[in-house]
């Protein structure tokens, strides 16, 4: 008879708000039968409804109870070697092995030659009751088996033997005799991400990047040969202001920094090369400050842009700054904690975005790369950022995948994964209509959420960062925009160095 149970659960270390991964586990057994045996198993399917599948824990346990029992018939003394076992295998949806678990128990036991009564026992025969033993083995989804299909409002149903494979080796010949009993138990956990509790929910708040702030983040500049970077700030309003501009280099994650003196109503452009020739390529982030004390302040009247051009394949694009309003009246400094960091954390300045939603990508080719711009804000120059990815195809299905990157990165899709691939996407059970207009073309969406950063001494869950995609049609002409946030968190800083990172944040 099968049974089920049911638990939901956060993860480990992760906190009960919008973004932590939740886990639901269900079990079926098949009790203790004797062998051979065909059974089948079924649990539960993912409900869509809670969320979004991330992966299956799939754990297969085996039991194997009874007696072995063997006589020595040769006239020489030996041993009499006991190997007592069964296989107990799982097969998945399609019907191929999945899992096989082999629980098992070894005797040696020493005999005389045959004492003329096979009785398994005497001094020739030896009986072994009240045998037991047990193993586990595991399997994954998507990496074993495709994660669609656990997910549905039915039951996921797999097939399973257990064959009893005992054996025992003597001196010449020997009479065996075993009693196999077998069990297992099929444990099935959904690992997901809640469904959002909405622009309203009690947990999740958003920020408008783009109206004016006190600090905006410019995710790129190139300044290599042939490239070149365009970066505009606009003061919008309010009084004179020093615009304190810090270049971040992709290699090492040191700084440049320089002053620019914006008037009321003044704005100010630049091609990086020409502000800060010592770099290649990295991010700047710029923040007001008061012109007298030098003083982070409130001042939320800047708005910024960038535009990259390539020289090479004649092309460009163009991405707004990402703004961050400081918290407090005009004027008021934003270096709550004199540390001489900018705290994303509320207080200070907006909070950092908690997860990106990047509404399109379209299937890759090797002529055809699109990239992903990646920008840690947790941490600082000591740490790498770990990002999990949920990539959606154009019809519902999702595959999950990580990538991590130290301070900054460009990084073209097909590099991070293949599941970005054209060929790839055209594999799944995609929409063979979309898109619309060009059926031939492959096209998914993107949700990514931190997952860890961590240098040689600490670790942070969660941590805040930033991407942009750079998408490409062909090899010249390519597109940006700034990409959808869900919800916030309080975590981020522009830019601790140490190995404890913001040691003032939570």
């Amino acid at each position: 008879m099968n049974t089920f149970r049911i638990a939901t659960l956060l993860l480990a270390g992760l906190p009960a708000v919008a973004h932590a991964q939740s886990q639901q586990c269900y079990q079926d057994t098949v009790p203790l039968s004797t062998t051979n045996w065909q059974e089948q198993m079924s649990v539960p399917q993912f409900d869509p409804a809670l969320g979004t599948l991330v992966s299956v824990d799939i754990t297969l346990s085996g039991g194997i109870a009874g007696e072995a029992k063997a006589e020595n018939t040769s006239p020489s003394p030996g041993a009499l070697d006991f190997l007592y076992q069964a296989e107990i295998e799982l097969f998945d949806v399609g019907g191929t092995s999945l899992i096989v678990t082999t629980p098992q128990l070894n005797i040696l036991n020493n005999v005389q030659g045959f004492d003329g009564i096979i009785d398994f026992g005497g001094t020739s025969g030896v009986t072994h009751a009240n045998l037991s033993a047990n193993d586990s083995d595991s399997a994954s989804a998507p990496a074993d088996v495709p994660l669609v299909d656990f997910i549905g409002l039915g039951t996921v149903t797999l097939d399973c033997e257990a064959r009893g494979m005992s054996l025992v080796t003597g001196p010449g010949n020997v009479v065996s005799q075993f009693l196999t009993n077998a069990e297992a138990t099929l444990d099935v956990c959904y690992n997901y991400i809640p469904a959002d509790p909405g622009p309203d929910g009690p947990d999740c708040v958003g920020i408008d990047r783009r109206r004016p702030g006190s600090l905006l983040l410019y995710p790129e500049f190139d300044n290599r040969e042939g490239m070149a970077t365009l970066v505009t700030i606009t003061n919008v309003g309010g009084p004179e202001i020093d615009a304190h501009f810090v270049y971040i280099d992709a290699e090492n994650c040191q700084e440049f920094d320089r002053n620019v003196r914006l008037t009321p109503n003044d704005t100010f452009t630049l091609l990086t090369p020409f502000h800060n020739p010592n770099m290649e390529r990295g991010y700047l982030y710029v923040y007001a400050r008061d012109p007298e004390t030098g003083e982070a302040v409130v001042h939320n009247h800047l708005i910024g842009h960038l535009m990259e051009f390539d020289a090479i394949a004649q092309g460009a694009h163009s991405i707004n700054a990402v703004s961050f309003k400081g918290i407090g009246e005009e004027g008021a400094p934003t270096d709550l904690d004199a540390d001489d960091v900018r705290d994303l954390d509320g207080l200070e300045y907006d909070e950092a975005p908690d997860q990106i939603l990047i509404p399109r990508f379209l299937g890759q080719t090797q002529g055809n790369q699109s990239d992903l711009i990646f920008v840690g804000l947790s941490g600082g120059q000591a740490f790498s950022t770990t990002v999990d990815f949920l990539i959606y195809n154009d019809n519902e299905e999702v595959f999950s995948n990580e990538y991590t990157f130290e301070c900054w990165d460009r990084v073209s899709l097909l590099e991070i994964s293949n599941l970005f691939g054209q060929g790839f996407l055209q594999s799944t059970d995609h929409d063979a209509t979309e898109i619309l207009g060009a059926p031939g073309r492959e096209s998914g969406w993107i949700r990514l959420d931190g997952a860890i950063a961590q240098s040689s001494t600490t670790v942070i869950q969660d941590p805040a960062f930033y991407a942009v995609l750079v998408e490409y049609v062909n090899a010249t002409q390519s597109a940006a925009d700034l990409p959808f946030e869900l919800c916030v968190q309080d975590n981020g800083a522009l830019l601790p160095r140490g190995l404890q990172g913001d040691i003032d944040a939570d």
